[in-house]
C-alpha cells in the first residue's frame, strides 16, 4: 500500500475557513493519499498561531522522511499535491522552497498586523523537509534566523517551482498558480475579496458545504 503524503498544515483559529476551504482543494487535486495534520502555537504579536510551530514537523516525523509544510489557512491549491513532493525524488536536501525575491506591496495584512519586508521573506511559508537531515536536530531559538532558515547551508536549500507558492498580489511571481498563497487576507475579507485566484477561492469554499458566514471577523473592518 502506498504511504501517505505527510502534510503539516499550519493553523490559526481566526482562519478556520481557509483551513477547510485548503484540506478540501488538496484532497480534491491529489492523485495520491494525503494525510493532513494541522499544527498551531501560541500568536505572537500580529502573527500567525502557526508561525513557530512548523520548524517541530521534522520532529513531529521522528526525523525520518519527507513531509510538506504549508500556511494552509491562507492558501487555495490547485495542482496535485503529489507532484510537489515528488520534486524530492532525485534532489535530496534538507529542504526545498520557492526562493522568493520581492518587497511586498502590503505595508499592513489581516487584522491591521504590520507586514515588513525581510531578507528571504515567506521562504519557510511552503517547504518540502527532508526530515531525516542534520539541520533539523538543531534549529535556532531566534525567530528570525529559523524563518530565514539561515542556519542551514544554502546548497541544503534546494529550489521548487515558483507556481507552488505563488503571493496573490505580489510583483515578480510567475503563474499559473499550482498553490495560490493569500499572504495579506482571504477573499473572505471584503479589502481582498476580488484579488486574484478569488473565485477559485470562493468555488472551494461552497464544495465544503461552507455557506455561512464563518465568524464575526467575516464582516469586521480590516485595515490595509
Amino acid at each position: 500500500m502506498t504511504e501517505p503524503i505527510r502534510l503539516f498544515v499550519g493553523m490559526d483559529p481566526r482562519e478556520w475557513v481557509g483551513l477547510s476551504v485548503f484540506c478540501s482543494s488538496v484532497w480534491r487535486h491529489a492523485s495520491r493519499p494525503v494525510q493532513i495534520t494541522p499544527i498551531a502555537g501560541p500568536p505572537s504579536g500580529g502573527s500567525n498561531a502557526f508561525t513557530m510551530s512548523r520548524f517541530i514537523v521534522p520532529q513531529l516525523c521522528q526525523y525520518k522522511g519527507w513531509a510538506i509544510y504549508a500556511d494552509g489557512s491562507d492558501m487555495l491549491c490547485r495542482a496535485d499535491i503529489a507532484e510537489l513532493y515528488d520534486q524530492s525524488v532525485a534532489d535530496i536536501r534538507a529542504v526545498h522552497v520557492v526562493k522568493h525575491d520581492y518587497k511586498t506591496r502590503f505595508p499592513k495584512k489581516y487584522f491591521g498586523a504590520d507586514n515588513p519586508d525581510y531578507t528571504r521573506k515567506n521562504w519557510s511559508s511552503l517547504m518540502l523537509m527532508f526530515c531525516g537531515h542534520y539541520a533539523w536536530r538543531n534549529i535556532p531559538e531566534d525567530p528570525q534566523a529559523l524563518h530565514r532558515l539561515s542556519w542551514i547551508p544554502d546548497h541544503q536549500i534546494g529550489d521548487l517551482p515558483p507556481q507552488w507558492n505563488y503571493l496573490v498580489g505580489e510583483e515578480n511571481q510567475t503563474g499559473p498558480a499550482k498553490i495560490a498563497h493569500f499572504t495579506v487576507g482571504l477573499p473572505v475579507w471584503h479589502p481582498y475579496s476580488d484579488c486574484e485566484y478569488s473565485d477559485d477561492w470562493r468555488s472551494e469554499r461552497e464544495r465544503t458545504g461552507d455557506f455561512q458566514p464563518w465568524s464575526p471577523v467575516e464582516k469586521a473592518s480590516v485595515a490595509v
